[in-house]
């Protein structure tokens, strides 16, 4: 539902053929998650650059099962967007950097190094869609998880 946003309640009951009570249901549930918020004009709109993901532990049935969809939606297109930037990283020239390391953390300090990169991005996140001329959109990503043994 995100993806469809923004768009105001009756227009995605509109686009995604779902019951207008299940499409408000999911909105507020988005909406009290920080994903979504409506403005005064009835549109509601993907929080900008909301970089934490959402547990599906963190929400009770039907929203559990929803969240755990989306998510699954969700890493399906973040391997297609690495598929893709590594297929044209010679067409990005200055534009494409990576960055990768494996460290030695307790669970403290890695949510030290998860806040100190939230903290980090931040001022570059709320920057206005319409920016000065030569501003790109760049996505960014954080993951840490175990290694592999």
């Amino acid at each position: 539902m995100l993806r469809a946003l923004p768009a105001s309640a009756d227009g995605l009951t509109t686009a995604t053929g779902r019951p207008a009570a299940e499409i408000a249901a999911s909105l507020e549930v988005l909406a009290a998650g920080g994903y979504a918020e409506r403005h005064g004009d009835g549109v509601w709109h993907a929080t900008p650059q909301y970089l934490r993901e959402p547990r599906p532990d963190e929400f009770d049935e039907p929203h559990r099962s929803l969240v755990a969809a989306y998510l699954d939606d969700m890493y399906e297109r973040e391997l297609g967007l690495l598929t893709w930037a590594v297929a044209h990283r010679e067409e990005f020239g200055s534009w494409a950097r990576a960055q990768r390391a494996s460290v030695r953390v307790t669970e403290p300090q890695l949510r030290e190094l998860e806040a100190a990169y939230r903290e980090m991005l931040a001022p570059y996140c709320h920057q206005p869609r319409r920016s000065a001329p030569g501003t790109r959109e760049v996505a960014l990503r954080f993951y840490a998880f175990p290694s592999q043994r």
